[in-house]
């Protein structure tokens, strides 16, 4: 079994072992826009993520965080059911980790404590990054269940569970409708996967959705926000 490959679902956790970081910025930094989110005006962002993985997403964008000229907060909502302990992180990510290792340094100090104490629902900590506070809600469970617990005022979603063949409950016509309504208006979103029936959800969920080339040798990947 390749060491990026999650064994419940038999689907890897990202295109390429040694181009991790680049995958994760092209499609969920810059595709969702999330840094357009904040401003000297609006410090406060949150994000929901279903599909935490290997925490690659998060460490991807407190990278991008860390060069803002202003104070920022970021409330960060994410779930798994099968989450990975700090060194599995390390094995999955070790092509790659290089160019985020700052990050990953201190987050991984405060997710090894959270991640061996788990328990069903969520486990939530908090840590200053640079001019930033970071609040980090991990939902240890089913991802309905998740997305039932959450405020209404997303600024951003980054989708991205294994695929939608693999692991259909993380795309579920529920999910996505949840998060419609979770997101505020002119919240975005962006996923790796430009498969039918999650455009077709999402778009039933009140998101315009795009299209553009996907990264690597993926053709499609979509993006979007939620419509008035």
């Amino acid at each position: 079994m390749d060491i990026h490959e999650n064994p419940v679902y038999g689907d890897c956790y990202f295109t390429s072992p040694e181009e991790g970081v680049q995958e994760s910025r092209y499609v969920f930094i810059e595709g969702s826009g999330v840094l357009s989110h904040l401003s000297e005006e609006k410090r406060e962002l949150q994000v929901g993520e279903t599909g935490f993985g290997t925490t690659l997403n998060l460490l991807v964008l407190l990278h991008a965080l860390k060069d803002l000229s202003f104070p920022w907060e970021l409330t960060y909502y994410t779930v798994d059911k099968y989450p990975l302990s700090v060194a599995e992180c390390r094995t999955i990510l070790s092509r790659c980790i290089s160019s985020v290792s700052r990050e990953a340094e201190t987050f991984f100090s405060h997710w090894e404590g959270l991640y061996n104490a788990r328990k069903n629902g969520y486990n939530s900590c908090k840590f200053i990054y640079y001019g930033g506070v970071v609040r980090l809600h991990f939902y240890y469970g089913d991802v309905i269940d998740f997305m039932n617990t959450l405020p209404a005022s997303m600024d951003t979603w980054f989708f991205d569970g294994h695929s939608p063949e693999k692991n259909p409950d993380m795309w579920s016509r529920d999910v996505l409708q949840s998060a419609g309504e979770k997101t505020r208006i002119g919240g975005t979103f962006a996923t790796y996967t430009a498969a039918g029936e999650v455009k077709r959800g999402l778009r039933n969920a009140g998101f315009c959705v795009r299209r553009k080339k996907g990264f690597g040798k993926k053709h499609h990947m979509i993006y979007g926000y939620r419509e008035a």
